[in-house]
């Protein structure tokens, strides 16, 4: 509880009201055209996007990975999902395998510099 007090009393202290509106992509969202984005604001090295991965445990058998991969393709390539996202906003990029891990890999490294940055971990 002390550790969850002492984060919020610290967010409290330097959180500027303006910068909790505001969207962290790189460019602004069509049914927000009044949110500016970090960059915007002065913050070119931020950035935040949400995205999602399907991991499977070690050892999957190589078949039930290609199935895997298969029917995620299918879904994210479904018509009524692409529309329902494009409503959204939300871009869908699939990415598998060795490139898959290299956005994974990549984005763990950037995410823990910035939270570094803020001082919120230490580094090993």
């Amino acid at each position: 509880m002390e550790d969850r007090e002492g984060l919020h009393r610290g967010r409290e202290e330097t959180a500027r009201p303006d910068l909790l509106q505001l969207l962290g992509g790189l460019r602004r969202v069509a049914a927000l055209p009044e949110v500016p984005t970090f960059k915007e604001l002065g913050y070119p090295d931020a950035e935040f996007y949400i995205w999602a991965g399907v991991f499977a445990p070690k050892g999957t058998p190589e078949p039930v990975l290609a199935k895997l991969r298969e029917t995620l393709r299918a879904a994210v390539g479904d018509p009524d999902f692409k529309a329902t996202m494009d409503k959204l906003e939300t871009p869908i990029v699939f990415k598998q395998g060795d490139e898959f891990a290299r956005f994974f890999e990549t984005d763990a490294r950037r995410l823990a510099a910035g939270v570094r940055k803020v001082g919120r971990i230490e580094a090993k």
